[in-house]
């Protein structure tokens, strides 16, 4: 069964990543709004938008912030990268990556044989598509060569490939540093989800207890 558009009371079916009918879809990239006051076919708030900044910013969710991640609501391409489409001063339409285009009417043109990089990529990133990619904020791009930027994501792969090595040497021990087995009797979990050894809890309890005591035994002969 073909779902149908979420804004309520539209029985048209939905089509793309936001739940839309084509037609409410279409209302909100030109006016911005997808719930006018007026129904579809009765009266046509849409009020055309020419200036291509001004639609560019129009399909940006900025609603988290300016230090957030600005996610493209328009299309994504496979890749994970938003693309908008806009007609340039010469009448042509063009095809640009959203984070490029983000970056040139914020800073200016990007250089020959550079890149734009994102500064929000985490570890996160390594799985596909990347989350980040989406995100057209401004703050969070940085124009840098492509052997930077290369050498960028291989740092990040680097270091989710060592703490992934790390977590597996860790679950492979038997014994605490102390000696004690990780048995289940002798296990707990921390808030953080690390394993703690009971034996080594009881036993720095007992020396915090004696030195306590001896603190305040050698403070009452004083």
């Amino acid at each position: 069964m073909p779902q149908l558009c979420v804004v309520p009371g539209c029985p048209r079916s939905a089509r793309g990543q936001h739940g839309w009918c084509n037609a409410h879809y279409k209302r909100w990239v030109r006016t911005g709004d997808v719930v006018a006051s007026h129904p579809i076919g009765t009266l046509n708030p849409r009020i055309p938008c020419t200036d291509p900044v001004e639609r560019f910013w129009r399909l940006v969710d900025r609603s988290a912030g300016p230090h957030a991640c600005w996610p493209w609501l328009g299309t994504i391409i496979p890749r994970g990268y938003g693309r908008f489409r806009y007609k340039t001063a010469a009448g042509r339409w063009q095809n640009l990556l959203a984070h490029r285009f983000a970056y040139e009417v914020t800073y200016g043109m990007i250089e020959p044989e550079k890149e734009i990089d994102h500064l929000c990529h985490t570890t996160a990133c390594i799985s596909n598509p990347c989350p980040h990619r989406h995100c057209v904020n401004p703050a969070h791009l940085h124009m840098t060569s492509h052997l930077e930027n290369v050498r960028r994501g291989h740092a990040r792969y680097n270091i989710k490939k060592a703490s992934a090595a790390r977590t597996a040497q860790q679950r492979a021990q038997t014994h605490c540093k102390y000696g004690h087995a990780w048995t289940a009797e002798n296990t707990r979990r921390s808030p953080q989800g690390t394993r703690q050894c009971r034996a080594c809890g009881r036993m720095h309890n007992l020396i915090t207890r004696y030195f306590a005591h001896a603190n305040s035994a050698t403070q009452g002969a004083l």
